[in-house]
């Protein structure tokens, strides 16, 4: 089980992100369970040993075993346009993207929009969902789910861990405070505005840039070549000579 005040602890000195812990042995799913509960403060943390209906993006499962990795989702209330709320995903997987390495010391890849990817390999997801008030105040769960200390996985998902990676294992806890450190490092320069640094650190992550892309939009598989991604996160790919603009939400399986 993991330690909720080892956790406190360590996040203490914060600027938001892990003051308040809340950790469950089994749950549906800690993104389902932060909007049920409403009225967290900004930057609780929700942790799961075992979520029975994990999400993925596009409707996706979300599939761990029980006690060797980290489910969670982080609360968060920025007040910004809505058009930004895309630079989470991001910001989140560019976090886990650094823990991921330093904890393995191996060069870490961002699949867009927030898949982290070790040797050609699944390690960490991250699911975005907002619920808006008005253009500026938004309620946003950031669910993440790091592959720990698992070690069997569906032969059909090339996916690892990090003690795939390593052949050890790995605290939790500890794991698990290395990455709220970096989110809320990350969150906070969101909140400054100053995302220009960040967004360049993702950009060199991702290798899919300037590739041809295979994509789903609207129920159909489409390709065209990847030109950029913007400073709000949103996607430009290139097809039959012209240049189209996506959201996150608008495509899914991109494939390179």
């Amino acid at each position: 089980m993991l330690d909720s005040q080892r956790i406190k602890m360590a996040c203490a000195t914060h600027y938001c992100i892990g003051k308040h812990i809340l950790v469950y042995d089994e749950i549906d799913s800690t993104n389902t369970e932060a909007f049920r509960l409403g009225a967290l403060p900004e930057g609780s943390v929700l942790i799961a040993d075992f979520q029975t209906q994990g999400k993925g993006r596009a409707g996706k499962r979300w599939q761990a075993e029980k006690g060797k990795n980290i489910l969670m989702s982080v609360v968060l209330r920025p007040r910004t346009h809505g058009a930004n709320l895309g630079l989470l995903s991001l910001l989140a997987a560019e976090a886990v993207a650094e823990t991921v390495e330093h904890l393995t010391q191996l060069p870490t890849e961002i699949k867009y929009p927030n898949d982290v990817v070790v040797l050609h390999k699944k390690i960490a997801g991250v699911l975005v969902e907002a619920r808006s008030n008005s253009t500026q105040t938004h309620t946003v769960v950031l669910g993440i789910g790091l592959n720990v200390n698992q070690t069997v996985f569906d032969e059909a998902l090339p996916a690892t861990s990090l003690k795939l990676l390593t052949a050890q294992d790995f605290d939790r806890t500890e794991t698990l405070t290395a990455l709220l450190r970096r989110l809320d490092e990350q969150y906070h320069v969101f909140q400054q505005g100053k995302t220009a640094e960040m967004l360049h650190a993702w950009k060199a992550r991702c290798t899919m840039i300037g590739k041809v892309v295979v994509f789903r939009h609207e129920g159909r598989v489409r390709t065209g070549k990847a030109i950029d991604v913007d400073e709000v996160g949103f996607l430009w790919i290139e097809s039959e000579g012209e240049r189209v603009r996506y959201a996150q939400t608008e495509i899914s399986d991109v494939r390179y």
